[in-house]
C-alpha cells in the first residue's frame, strides 16, 4: 500500500482481545482470542464493544457470510506517528483479521482411465472452491495433483486460476499448486493402480509436501486398489491389500508419521459403493483405508451418464472435507494474517505498525518492528514479517507474545497500515 494520510484510503485491521469465532464459524474453548488470534488464556464470548485509544467506541459490526464478527468502526485516529517524529498521526478504517492456522499438504491421486471423463471434470470444477474455503479460514494449503492432463478425447485435469495457473498444460503455480501429469513411465494413475502409484511417486512431490504439517489425500476413481482382467494398470503389492498400504505410505518418509508412528495423513475419497453402471470395481479397499484413516467419501455411482447427481455428490464431498480440515486445524498463537488491501492498492511492507491496547492499563502502546526472530529484544520483544520480501503474516516476539496472552479478556490488538513502520529503538 503506497504511503498516504486519507483516512478512505488507509487500511487498519483491528481485532478484539475476547473470545469469539474465529471467521471461520470455529468456537475456541479455553481460550482467549484476538478477533480471529487464539492465545493461552480463559474463554469469553465475542461481540463486546470496546473503546479506542482516542475514546471513540468501536462496536461489533455485522457478522459476515462465514459466520465471524467483522468489525466496523468507521474512522479511528490512531496514537502511531510518524518515524519523522512530525507528530503527525495516522487515521485508519478497519478490515478483517484472520487468525493463522497451521498449515496443511492435500494429495489427489485420480484415476484418469478412460471411463473417468465426467469425475476428471468435476475434480477440475470444484477444486478452486474446496482450497479457497480453506484458504479463507487462515490456513496455508499446499495442493498436490497427481492426473494426466487433458489430451485430445482423453480425460485430464487442467486447474484454473486462483489455485492453478490455467495454461494448460502447465497449469502448475508453485508454492500452493504442483501438478504431475506423469507422461512418462510409470504413466498416469489407471483404474487399480492408484495405491501403488500414490507411493511410486512419493519421491517426485515429496519437495511440495512440509514436514511437521499435516496431510490429507484424496483417491477419484471408478475402480478399486484389486487387479481385475478388465480394468487397466496393476496394484502390485497393494492388490486387495489396504492394511499393507497403510503401512507402507505411513512409513515412505518420516514426514508421514508422528513420534509414536502412528500416521499424520488422512485419505478421503469418490469411489463407487455398489457394483453400479459406470462401476468397473466397488471400492473394497478405498472404503477400508478412508474409514482406517478417518476421511470422508462419497459415491461415484452418483456419476452414471447424465446423472444430475453427479455435481453436488462432488461439492459436497470436496466442503464436506474442507470442513474437516477447518475443524482439525489448530491456531497458531501471536500470528495471523496481513489482511488483503483494498482492490487497486497494494501492501507496503514499510508502512505497517502494530499497537497493544491493555484493557487493565488503558493506553495504547506500540509493539515495535524487528527484522526477523533473531533480532526480537529480550526485554521489548517486537514483532516480525514470516517473510520479509513478501510477507503474509504478522508474528510476535516471545516477550510480546507473553505480554498479550497474559492480558486481560477485552484487550486489543491493532494492526496499522498506512504510517511508516517504527522499528525497535536503538
Amino acid at each position: 500500500m503506497s504511503p498516504r494520510h486519507d483516512a478512505s484510503a488507509l487500511l487498519a485491521a483491528l481485532v478484539c482481545f475476547s473470545a469469539c469465532a474465529d471467521g471461520t464459524g470455529r468456537e475456541q474453548s479455553g481460550s482467549a482470542s484476538i478477533g480471529s488470534l487464539t492465545t493461552p488464556g480463559s474463554a469469553g464470548t465475542a461481540g463486546t464493544a470496546a473503546e479506542s485509544d482516542a475514546g471513540e467506541t468501536e462496536s461489533a459490526g455485522p457478522v459476515d457470510d462465514s459466520g465471524g464478527t467483522k468489525l466496523d468502526v468507521g474512522s479511528i485516529t490512531s496514537g502511531i506517528t510518524t518515524a519523522s517524529d512530525t507528530g503527525e498521526i495516522c487515521s485508519s478504517i478497519s478490515a478483517e483479521a484472520k487468525q493463522t492456522y497451521a498449515p496443511v499438504d492435500i494429495v489427489f491421486a485420480v484415476d484418469t482411465s478412460g471411463s473417468m471423463f465426467d469425475e476428471a471434470a468435476q475434480v477440475q470444477a470444484n477444486i478452486n472452491n474446496f482450497s479457497q474455503q480453506i484458504i479463507d479460514s487462515g490456513i496455508d494449503a499446499h495442493v498436490v495433483m497427481l492426473a494426466a492432463d487433458p489430451f485430445l478425447i482423453l480425460p485430464g485435469i487442467c486447474v484454473p486460476a486462483p489455485l492453478g495457473s490455467g495454461m494448460c498444460p502447465a497449469d502448475t503455480k508453485l508454492p500452493n499448486y504442483f501438478h504431475h501429469a506423469i507422461p512418462t513411465p510409470p504413466g498416469p494413475i489407471e483404474s487399480v493402480d492408484g495405491a501403488r502409484k500414490l507411493i511410486q511417486l512419493f519421491p517426485t512431490y515429496a519437495p511440495h509436501l512440509r514436514p511437521d504439517v499435516r496431510k490429507y489425500v484424496v483417491i477419484v476413481t471408478d475402480d478399486d486398489s484389486r487387479n481385475h482382467p478388465d480394468s487397466s494398470g496393476d496394484a502390485g503389492i497393494y492388490d486387495n491389500d489396504p492394511d499393507g498400504f497403510i503401512a507402507d505410505y505411513t512409513a515412505v518418509d518420516p514426514m508421514m508419521s508422528d513420534a509414536m508412528g502412528n500416521p499424520t495423513w488422512r485419505m478421503s475419497g469418490l469411489y463407487a459403493y455398489s457394483m453400479c453402471s459406470n462401476a468397473a470395481q466397488v471400492g473394497l479397499v478405498w472404503d477400508e483405508i478412508i474409514s482406517t484413516t478417518g476421511g470422508v467419501s462419497g459415491d461415484i455411482c452418483n456419476c452414471s451418464l447424465g446423472n444430475l447427481a453427479c455435481a453436488p455428490t462432488f461439492q459436497t464431498v470436496f466442503d464436506q472435507l474442507a470442513e474437516q480440515i477447518i475443524d482439525g486445524s489448530e491456531p497458531i498463537p501471536c500470528q495471523w494474517q496481513i489482511p488483503e488491501p483494498p482492490v487497486g492498492e497494494v501492501l507496503d511492507p514499510e508502512y505497517v505498525n502494530v499497537e497493544f491496547i491493555d484493557v487493565d492499563v488503558g493506553m495504547s502502546e506500540p509493539i515495535y518492528h524487528v527484522d526477523d526472530a533473531g533480532a526480537c529484544d529480550p526485554v521489548i520483544g517486537g514483532w516480525y514479517y514470516d517473510d520479509n520480501d513478501a510477507p503474509k503474516n504478522i508474528i510476535l516476539c516471545p516477550v510480546s507474545c507473553e505480554s498479550v496472552s497474559a492480558a486481560g479478556e477485552g484487550s486489543e490488538i491493532n494492526l496499522l497500515f498506512g504510517c511508516e513502520t517504527q522499528d525497535i529503538p536503538g
